[in-house]
C-alpha cells in the first residue's frame, strides 16, 4: 500500500513539474522592429520623425536618433541595414576616416 501512495505522489509531482514544460510559441514584443532589431518606438529607420524631433547629439555631431555611441542598441540596426564599416567599427554613413 505504501508503494502505491509513493507512486501516486511521484506521479502528481511529475505532472506538476512537466506542466510548465510544454513548448510555447516565442513571444514577440508588440514594440519590436524585427527588420532593424530594435524597439520600434525608437527605430529611426522606421520612424524617421525621430531624427528631427530629437535634434543633434551635442557630443558626437550626428542626429541623436542615429547616435550609436549614445545608444549602442542602434549598432544592430545599422548592421541590419548594411550600414556598417567593420574596419572602423561605426556606421558607414558616419565613417569619415
Amino acid at each position: 500500500m505504501k508503494t502505491t501512495w509513493a507512486l501516486a505522489g511521484l506521479f502528481v509531482v511529475l505532472t506538476i513539474m512537466l506542466s510548465g514544460c510544454q513548448e510555447k510559441e516565442p513571444e514577440v514584443a508588440a514594440d519590436w522592429c524585427a527588420e532593424h532589431e530594435i524597439a520600434e518606438s525608437s527605430c529611426p529607420f522606421c520612424n524617421t520623425g525621430l531624427i528631427a524631433s530629437m535634434g543633434m547629439c551635442p557630443g558626437h555631431g550626428v542626429p541623436e536618433a542615429l547616435c550609436y555611441q549614445c545608444n549602442p542598441d542602434l549598432i544592430a540596426a545599422f548592421k541590419a541595414t548594411g550600414d556598417w564599416c567593420g574596419g572602423h567599427d561605426r556606421p558607414e554613413s558616419q565613417c569619415y576616416l
